[in-house]
C-alpha cells in the first residue's frame, strides 16, 4: 500500500514555497512526475512505502525542488531557497515597518498642529511627513533584511537535513490555514496601540466648550506602567509571528495562544483595572460632554470606561482562545 499521504505532504512542502497562482499547476506536475518515477521503478507492480520514499529522496528536499520551479537558481546576491524566503520576509516586514512609522508620524504631526495653522498648509505637510517616514522605514527594513539573508546564504545555513521526509508536515485542512495578511494586520494593530499609548495617550479624550480637549487617561500613570504595555505588545507580536511560522491552526499554536493570552490578560488587568488610569478632570467633566436628560447617569457610567475596555479586551482574548482551540483540535 503506497503511503499517498507522504507524497501529498511532499508536494505541499514544495508548493507552499511558491506563489499562489503557480501552485495548482506545479502540484499537478509534481504529482505526475512522482507517478511516472514509481511506474519506472516498479515496472507496473504495486509500489510500496520504500519505493515512494526512494522516489521522493531522489527528487531531493522540497525547498530545492521549489527553487527549480521558481526560476530563482541563478541570482547573484541572494539565490536559491534563500531568495524565496527573502521575498516572503520582505512581504511581511516592509508593510509592518512602513505602516508603523507612518502611524507614528501621523500622530506626531497632529500633536504639533496648531489650531491657528491653515489646513491647506498643514495637510500637504503631514502627508509629506508620513510618506517620507514610511519610505525611510521601508529602505532601512529592506537593508537589514537583505544583510541578514546575505549572511545566512554565505554561511550556507541549511534548514533541512538529509532525512527531510521525516520532517514533512501534514497538508492542512483549508479551514485550518492562516492567511498571511491576518497576522500582519494584527501586528500592525499591536504597534499602533503601543505607539498611541506610550507616545500620545493624550489624544484619547473628549471635548467641552469650557475646558476644550481633556485627555481621558492619566499620562503619568501610563508612563509609570510602561512595562505592562511593553509586555502585552511583545507577547502579542510574538504570538502573531508564531502564526506566520505555523501558517495553520495547530495544537502547538493553540498552546502558544493560551499562554500568550494569559500573559496579555494579566498585564491588561493590572494596567486597566486601576482607577488611577483615568484622568480625574475627564471624569469630573464627562457629563458636560454629553447632551440630553440621561447625561448625568451616562457620565457616571463612562467615568469607568477603563473597566469597559478591560472587559472588551478579556472577552476578545477568551473568544480568540476558543476559536483557536476549536480549529486546532478539529482540523489539525
Amino acid at each position: 500500500m503506497v503511503n499517498k499521504d507522504l507524497a501529498k505532504r511532499y508536494i505541499y512542502a514544495v508548493t507552499c514555497n511558491l506563489p499562489a497562482k503557480t501552485q495548482p499547476e506545479v502540484e499537478k506536475e509534481i504529482d505526475s512526475m512522482i507517478t511516472e518515477l514509481l511506474d519506472a521503478r516498479c515496472c507496473g507492480a504495486e509500489p510500496g512505502d520504500e519505493d515512494i520514499r526512494a522516489v521522493l529522496t531522489e527528487l531531493g528536499p522540497p525547498e530545492e525542488l521549489a527553487v527549480k520551479y521558481s526560476g530563482e537558481e541563478n541570482k547573484a546576491l541572494i539565490s536559491g531557497i534563500y531568495l524565496l524566503w527573502y521575498k516572503k520576509m520582505l512581504r511581511i516586514v516592509l508593510p509592518i515597518a512602513a505602516a508603523g512609522v507612518a502611524f507614528a508620524s501621523l500622530l506626531s504631526g497632529f500633536v504639533k498642529w496648531q489650531p491657528a495653522q491653515e489646513m491647506y498648509g498643514f495637510i500637504p505637510e503631514i502627508i509629506s511627513t508620513v510618506l517620507s517616514g514610511a519610505f525611510s522605514a521601508v529602505v532601512q527594513a529592506f537593508m537589514w533584511v537583505t544583510i541578514v539573508f546575505i549572511i545566512v546564504e554565505r554561511k550556507n545555513v541549511r534548514f533541512s537535513g538529509d532525512d527531510f521526509l521525516s520532517k514533512l508536515r501534514s497538508v492542512p485542512d483549508k479551514r485550518a490555514q492562516i492567511k498571511i495578511h491576518e497576522p500582519v494586520i494584527n501586528i500592525l494593530w499591536q504597534i499602533a496601540v503601543f505607539v498611541l499609548l506610550l507616545g500620545f495617550p493624550y489624544l484619547i479624550g473628549g471635548y467641552t466648550k469650557g475646558t476644550d480637549w481633556i485627555p481621558a487617561f492619566d499620562g503619568t500613570y501610563i508612563q509609570a506602567s510602561w512595562y505592562l504595555i511593553v509586555i502585552w505588545t511583545v507577547v502579542g507580536i510574538s504570538r502573531e509571528i508564531a502564526k506566520l511560522i505555523e501558517r495553520r491552526y495547530s495544537r502547538r499554536l493553540a498552546l502558544i495562544t493560551v499562554i500568550s493570552h494569559i500573559l496579555t490578560g494579566a498585564s491588561s488587568a493590572l494596567f486597566l483595572a486601576s482607577s488611577r488610569i483615568m484622568n480625574p478632570v475627564f471624569t469630573d467633566n464627562i457629563a458636560s460632554m454629553i447632551e440630553g436628560p440621561s447625561a448625568e447617569g451616562l457620565g457616571k457610567v463612562l467615568s469607568h470606561v477603563n473597566l469597559f475596555i478591560l472587559a472588551a479586551v478579556l472577552l476578545t482574548l477568551v473568544v480568540d482562545v476558543c476559536v483557536t482551540l476549536f480549529r486546532a483540535f478539529r482540523y489539525d
